[in-house]
């Protein structure tokens, strides 16, 4: 991929990922099994969750990738990918292979990003029952310069999983197509470094 693919509009002179912060409050080890990618990306031992992610195009999807569930309805499994929109904000959304990612805005807008988007990789996150009183420590979120602030959220619906923004206590996802459907009940993404 092209140093010119990854750039976004207005974003001279850094990359696309880096445009944004991940954080947990605990850090997150680079393990053996990582991509060449996470470790040139490893440069700044503040970048915590940020090392888990690997930039990807074309509905590729990395070895290790963290997959939200088997899509029964596809054939194929889903992952958790994220991506940096024109509007300068992270966004999670499901990566399908073949495909790319495809989520909800934050302002409800639907898309599906082909071109721009990171995996998430890695072993030591884990899916935990959101009660609206998950414990910081765990909970992995995603900083937006904006300073709109939330976590990745994971709903199952008809026997298959979908993932998507949770922000203000609620869960976003794009359902089929062309439908979004919010939830109060849901799954958070969190990360354990000690498994």
């Amino acid at each position: 991929m092209s140093s010119e693919s990854k750039k976004s509009k207005g974003c001279e002179g850094k990359e696309w990922w880096e445009m944004g912060e991940f954080w947990t409050p605990r850090q997150i080890p680079v393990r053996p099994s990582c991509s060449k990618s996470i470790t040139e990306m490893d440069q700044d031992s503040n970048r915590r969750v940020r090392k888990s992610w690997v930039p990807c195009s074309g509905g590729f999807v990395p070895r290790g990738a963290f997959s939200i569930d088997d899509d029964d309805d596809c054939g194929f499994s889903a992952y958790v990918g994220i991506v940096w929109t024109d509007n300068m904000e992270w966004v999670p959304g499901m990566l399908l292979p073949e495909v790319g990612v495809v989520g909800v805005t934050r302002s409800g807008q639907r898309f599906t990003e082909r071109c721009r988007y990171s995996a998430l990789v890695g072993n030591y996150f884990y899916w935990y029952p959101y009660l609206k009183n998950v414990p910081s420590d765990d909970a992995v979120v995603i900083c937006n310069h904006s300073g709109a602030n939330f976590c990745i959220g994971r709903i199952e619906i008809d026997g298959v999983y979908y993932v998507g923004m949770v922000h203000e206590h609620i869960l976003n996802v794009r359902y089929k197509e062309n439908e979004i459907r919010k939830f109060e009940v849901f799954d958070i993404l969190c990360g354990d470094i000690f498994m």
